[in-house]
């Protein structure tokens, strides 16, 4: 069966649409994900936080109870790694466990299904996780160099930074990892509709890497700043959770500009 899927991938003559999607990439055969194939090959994070309290809520609202009665930021935060799914299963769970006891669905239940639930992230690891750290790494370069840049006194250790009156860190989630996935398709989309050269279009999704390191720089130190500065609250405000598209955009000027710059390249090799 396997062979006679590849088979059609390769000798289709119809127009069809394949999405597949694999929890580990990395243990399928090679024949399967080699390039011609699949066109692309796209990674969807974990649900972060907010994701994963929201999932909760919804999950007990399809099953008719009232995500109020139980402490969703405390589950959220114990379901580190859990994909969607998991969290499903694990409101299931506590509904099995409290219709069987004959008693209501509460914090307590869910948060032994979850406690007695290994996510999967926990068992197979994250296929992206050496690119997370190199950006991780990357970003807290470049956010030490802003700092000596506009002559704050800070103490680096690893991915620890102690400026007067705040230290802070370099987490994980400073890595941009979904923010850098989104701007390589916007630029694979970009490349292929201004761009003709296969170089060009290399080139044009390459320069994402270092776009989003600066990025990452630019929001940490601008939001420590502000936070030193200004009003310390603005660490824990909704520009400091959810205020990423700012420097998103910041991030798609500058790709804009490469862009820019690499059409006007081409169109001056026509006229020679």
């Amino acid at each position: 069966m396997f062979g006679t899927f590849l088979s059609w991938l390769q000798e289709r003559k119809r127009d069809v649409f394949v999405a597949a999607t694999s929890n580990d990439i990395a243990s399928l055969p090679p024949e399967f994900i080699r390039k011609g194939r699949f066109d692309e090959i796209f990674f969807v994070d974990l649900p972060d936080l907010a994701a994963r309290a929201e999932i909760l809520r919804i999950h007990m609202r399809k099953r008719k109870q009232d995500p109020a009665r139980v402490d969703i930021a405390a589950l959220a935060a114990a379901s580190e790694g859990f994909s969607g799914a998991e969290l499903e299963q694990a409101v299931v769970g506590g509904l099995y466990s409290a219709f069987a006891s004959g008693a209501a669905l509460d914090t307590a239940r869910l948060a032994k299904e979850i406690s007695g639930t290994r996510p999967l992230s926990g068992t197979t690891g994250v296929l992206l996780d050496p690119i997370v750290t190199a950006l991780q790494r990357g970003s807290a370069e470049v956010s030490y160099a802003f700092f000596r840049l506009v002559g704050v006194p800070v103490f680096r250790n690893g991915f620890l930074f102690s400026i007067p009156g705040l230290t802070i860190e370099v987490a994980r989630e400073c890595s941009g990892i979904r923010s850098s996935l989104s701007l390589l398709l916007t630029m694979l989309v970009a490349g292929h509709l201004f761009l003709k050269k296969g170089w060009n279009k290399f080139f044009l999704c390459l320069a994402v890497v270092p776009v989003t390191i600066f990025k990452n720089g630019v929001r940490i130190v601008s939001l420590t700043l502000l936070g030193v500065y200004v009003d310390r609250r603005i660490l824990e405000s909704e520009l400091h959770r959810n205020g990423g598209v700012l420097f998103f955009a910041l991030a798609l000027a500058l790709l804009g500009g490469v862009l820019w710059l690499l059409r006007r390249r081409e169109r001056e090799a026509e006229r020679r």
